[in-house]
Formats: structure tokens, sequence, C-alpha cells
């Protein structure tokens, strides 16, 4: 009997030992992909994977991502209640039109930068405010300046590290005249690189990215906390603030950043004294959209009517800082 019992009992004891052995071997292997980039990145967005593209890049940022070129994106969540139609062109810039890299003389070439209320999340193609500005800018009637492109650069989820990497990437070689970059305080608050595996794990495990009855992100949200419980708040900015600074050294023409009222003081602060550094750069806040229901979606994002009035806004600045001398069709 006593026997017995220690036969049983050593076997339990190895097959306890069995199951923790394969879990720290799962766990390496988990570790070992997420360190040599296997395991690619997630992004805040409900577009599909199929729908992205995980280019390798010189500053090897291993989740970093970009919209999949020439191609349409369709999106329909429930809390939504309609489809939305965005298209990409072969440069895997939200248009649905290409762009020349060799730009005429006469061409006035304006580049956007930002998240997703940049790239235009829950409203089609042409409801974006983007397009809105480019209609807008092509009333005026200005010397020399017969045709306004504005090119949509911006991508769901981006901070401010891979905002630079895509302006490197993608935007530098379209020679533009100016630079608008609306900035948003989490594009601070969080780092890509770090954030984006943690996303992956908790969607893994079955925590949605965002809930379809009430918009919210459920794994960006809880991916923050745990990322905020190990990188201090402040670190993370003032890494961000790094990147932010390395545009002026890769940039030198008009830089205009722009920011929501409702984004903390702080912030804005940061901002205002980056455009100092240099003539060509200014900063304006536009009108306080997110606080107002009437031009918010249920998730946050702007709605049509507020892509409108948020390129109404960028209008009435542009003219008062550059174009003061163009004959203003627009408030005629």
């Amino acid at each position: 009997m006593k026997n017995s019992k220690k036969i049983i009992f050593y076997g339990l004891f190895i097959l306890l030992d069995f199951i923790l052995l394969s879990l720290i071997f799962l766990l390496g292997i988990k570790i070992y992909r997420l360190i040599n980039g296997n395991v690619k990145g997630v992004y805040i967005t409900n577009i599909p994977k199929q729908n992205i593209i995980f280019p390798s890049n010189e500053n090897n940022l291993k989740f970093f991502f970009e919209p999949k070129p020439n191609d349409i994106l369709i999106t329909n969540p429930h809390w939504l209640g309609y489809d939305v139609k965005n298209t990409v062109n072969s440069d895997t810039i939200h248009s649905t039109i290409e762009f020349s890299m060799k730009k005429d003389i006469h061409v006035y070439r304006i580049l956007a930068l930002g998240d997703s209320f940049t790239f235009g999340y829950g409203v089609n193609t042409d409801e974006n405010y983007i397009e809105k500005l480019q209609s807008l800018l092509n009333l005026l009637k200005c010397q020399n300046i017969t045709k306004f492109e504005v090119i949509n650069l911006g991508v769901e989820g981006y901070d401010v590290e891979y905002t630079i990497e895509r302006l490197k990437k993608r935007g530098l070689k379209y020679n533009p005249d100016l630079i608008i970059y609306l900035i948003n305080n989490w594009n601070f608050e969080i780092r890509n690189e770090i954030q984006h595996p943690l996303m992956l794990s908790l969607m893994n495990s079955g925590i949605p990215l965002q809930d379809e009855k009430t918009g919210v992100y459920t794994a960006y949200n809880i991916a923050k906390q745990m990322y905020l419980k190990e990188y201090p708040l402040e670190l993370t900015i003032e890494f961000q603030k790094k990147r932010l600074y390395s545009l002026a050294e890769i940039y030198k023409n008009n830089l205009l950043i722009l920011t929501f009222p409702s984004n903390s003081s702080s912030i804005k602060n940061l901002l205002e004294t980056f455009t100092k550094i240099n003539s060509h750069y200014s900063f304006y806040p536009v009108s306080n959209l997110l606080n107002n229901s009437e031009y918010i979606l249920k998730d946050g994002h702007l709605n049509k009517k507020g892509h409108d009035k948020l390129a109404q806004d960028i209008m009435k600045i542009l003219i008062k800082r550059y174009f003061n001398d163009c004959n203003n069709i627009y408030n005629k």
C-alpha cells in the first residue's frame, strides 16, 4: 500500500513538473519571438490585419505599421451603425488619387501628420478634414499658386515616434511647402514599440480591441495601464519629446502644429516651446471639438460635422499665417 502511494505521489510530482516545464518552454518561445520581431504588433483600429503591412526600417522599429497600398478599407463596427469606406493609394497614403514626387513649381503641397483623427477614422475618405481642407484651399486665388495639394499621412494608433518615422519614410520625398501636424495627448503618453506587444497578448487571450457595442478600446486601455505601471508617464513624454525635436533635424520648412484645447496644458506648453526654435514653425489651438457631442462619434473620434469644422478652423489659420495676400473667395 505504501509503495502504491509513493508511486502515485511521484507520478503526480513528475506530471506537475512536466506541466511547469512546458509552460516555461512556451513562455520562452513567446518572449523570443517578441524580442526578435516574429510576433507583429497590433494597432488601434478595426482594420483587418490583411489591410496593414509591417515594413522593415532602418530604425529597427519592429512593430512599425502602415496601411496596405492599393487598398479599400471597409469598417462597420456595430456602435457606428453604418459602413465606412477608406481608400489607400499605391504609397500607403489615405487618398483616392496618386501624388507625383516631382512637384510643379506652381503647386503648393501640404503634408498632414497625425493619428486616427488625421487619418479620418469613422468617416469616408472624402469626408475627412484633409479632403475638406484641400477643397477649401483651392477656392483661393493666389499669385504663383495654381493648385493646392494636401497629402494625408495620418495613421490610426500612431505615437510621435511612429509619425516621425512615417514622415521620413513616405513624406519628405514629396518636397512639401508646409507640414501640418495635429497632435493629441496620447501621442506622448504611449510608446507603440512596447505597448503593441501587450495589446497583442491581451487580444490573443480573448479581450477585444474595441467593444462592438460601446466603441470603448478595451485591449488598448488595459495595455496602456500595464505600460504605465512599468514606465512612468513623465519618462514616456520625455522620450516622445525627443522624437518631436528630431523633426527639426530633418525638416526646416514651414511647420504648423495644431492641438485641441481640451488637451493638457503641459503638452500644449511643450508644443509651444518646440515651435519657438524655428521661425518657420508655429503652434495654434483649434476649436474645442472633443468636448462637444455635436462633433464627435460614440467612440470619441470626429464625425463628419467635426471634420468640416476642423477644416474650417485650419483654413482660417492658414489664411492668417500664410495666405493673407490671396484673393479669399472662401470668406466671400
